[in-house]
């Protein structure tokens, strides 16, 4: 073993934090070795592509997991089986079925045949919906110059997306399904070992593994789905082993899952700093975990080989998340019935949106209780403003009411009639003149000689005896007008 793998067994232990049961085993058939590549699991079918060694007739094989005696068959069966014609998968590699129904498979092609992408309805007797060959200027066509290893699919906006691992030409490869098309981009010359995607719901990140490295990067999804043909890796992270990881996945919660060593399974929350969980290592030092897969419902499916009988074992472990491709999974221990899908029956399923707990429950209700209660207080205040501002307008009318001439409380003190007003202006003007203005009779009689203080013709060294100066004589009018007649003729005169 080495170095670097006993560091892992002695760091990481030998503990498993997951609990796996054994679901299928099963020995090799005289003159035929199963040495599975990759696995995906659709309802209750496990898909396997193998490599191929002498006597394998086809790389894509399938069986029944609940069957009795299961046997691996050639998928699919109205393919013809054998490496002599085109028309069928050469060298299977990586596999994943879509949440439609769909099986993807990976082909490296042989020497007489390109390599291409197979694209298989599940749902409707696995018809062949698209093949898609790849162009020589994005995977070489020549035999010996390509190596494809694995595929993460992505659903985005413009349709579905496969990122698919080319070792040979370090660099990944892109293919729309809408467009039927497919375009190389570089990333650094690095040679790829696998790929992860992160889940659904903040789909921002593809992984990379190094082949023969210890390092994993990332590079943004929004710049792959924008059809770029260079990307910028970013390291991530560094995994304590020199051994590099063929497979990985992640779950719908960012969780990632990869072999190391070919022996352990580890995992990381993406959401974290980096750091490596153990989650399984194999029965023993001559087994090898050649693959694994996660299905919608939270299975984790983990295939082992051995040099003993029996030489294979398909193993399971529940971890409540599903693969990346969904937004969330069930939590039923025990398969459930039930599909949308043409009338079969459902093993395993998925729900339509993320699971709801109790937790969100409340907290959902106390916001939506806090809203109504600010809604209604404000309501409130607004309401009592404009009742005091209503009363407080009223009260100013009514005082202005008290004051306003037309009121009651001026009726018995205003003039009678214009004419004592107009003759009260009449007297303010007059008053502007240098007179008196008394009462008297009717007919006046004219004083041919007033006394005046300090003017006119009297010369008197004694001064004025006034107190009966006037008396007698002062002159009665009845009108102003003609007192002041009298008085502008006098000073004429006296002139």
């Amino acid at each position: 073993m080495a170095p670097s793998c006993l560091l892992i067994l002695v760091f990481a232990g030998c503990a498993n934090a997951l609990n796996f049961t054994s679901v299928l085993e099963w020995s090799y058939d005289s003159g035929f070795e199963v040495d599975p590549r990759y696995l995906a699991v659709y309802e209750e079918n496990l898909f396997l592509s193998l490599f191929k060694h002498k006597g394998v007739q086809s790389t894509l094989t399938w069986l029944q997991i609940n069957a009795t005696s299961p046997k691996l068959q050639p998928f699919p069966s109205t393919v013809p089986s054998g490496t002599d014609s085109c028309n069928a998968v050469q060298s299977a590699r990586g596999i994943e079925v879509d949440t439609i129904g769909r099986l993807w498979a990976l082909d490296n092609g042989e020497s007489t045949c390109p390599p291409r992408l197979w694209v298989f309805d599940l749902t409707n007797n696995n018809k062949i919906v698209q093949i898609h060959e790849f162009a020589d200027e994005v995977v070489p066509n020549s035999s010996g110059k390509r190596w494809l290893l694995n595929l993460a699919l992505d659903q985005s906006e413009n349709g579905w997306l496969a990122y698919i691992v080319e070792y040979y030409g370090r660099h990944l490869v892109v293919f729309s399904f809408e467009r039927n098309y497919s375009w190389r981009v570089k990333i650094e010359n690095k040679p790829i070992g696998a790929v992860a995607l992160s889940p659904m719901r903040m789909r921002q990140f593809l992984y990379i593994s190094e082949w023969n490295s210890k390092n994993i990067f990332s590079l943004p999804v929004a710049d792959l789905r924008a059809g770029a043909k260079n990307a910028s890796l970013t390291l991530k992270s560094t995994s304590a082993s020199s051994y590099w990881s063929t497979v990985m996945t992640m779950d719908d919660k960012g969780i990632l899952y990869f072999i190391l060593c070919t022996r352990f399974v580890f995992k990381w929350d993406t959401n974290s700093p980096f750091k490596e969980e153990q989650l399984y290592t194999a029965e023993s030092e001559k087994n090898n975990l050649t693959s694994f897969t996660l299905d919608a419902s939270g299975n984790f499916w983990v295939m082992e080989s051995s040099l003993q009988k029996p030489e294979l074992k398909l193993l399971k472990a529940r971890v409540s998340q599903g693969s990346y491709l969904h937004n969330s999974v069930t939590t039923e221990s025990t398969p459930r019935e039930g599909s949308t899908r043409k009338g079969k029956k459902i093993v395993i399923g998925t729900t339509s949106g993320p699971p709801v707990n109790s937790g969100s429950v409340l907290v959902i209700a106390l916001a939506c209780t806090t809203i109504i209660t600010l809604v209604t207080m404000t309501a409130l205040i607004i309401l009592c403003c404009h009742l005091i501002n209503k009363r407080r307008s009223q009260r100013e009318t009514e005082e202005m009411t008290i004051f306003r001439p037309e009121s009651p409380l001026y009726d018995d003190v205003r003039p009678e009639s214009d004419s004592l007003l107009a003759s009260e202006e009449r007297n303010e003007e007059i008053m502007h003149y240098d007179y008196v203005v008394t009462s008297g009779p009717s007919s006046p009689v004219l004083y041919e000689e007033p006394y005046s203080s300090g003017f006119g013709s009297h010369t008197s060294s004694e001064g004025p005896n006034l107190e009966n100066s006037y008396e007698n004589v002062a002159p009665e009018f009845s009108e102003p007008a003609l007192y002041l007649q009298a008085k502008l003729k006098y000073y004429s005169d006296d002139s």
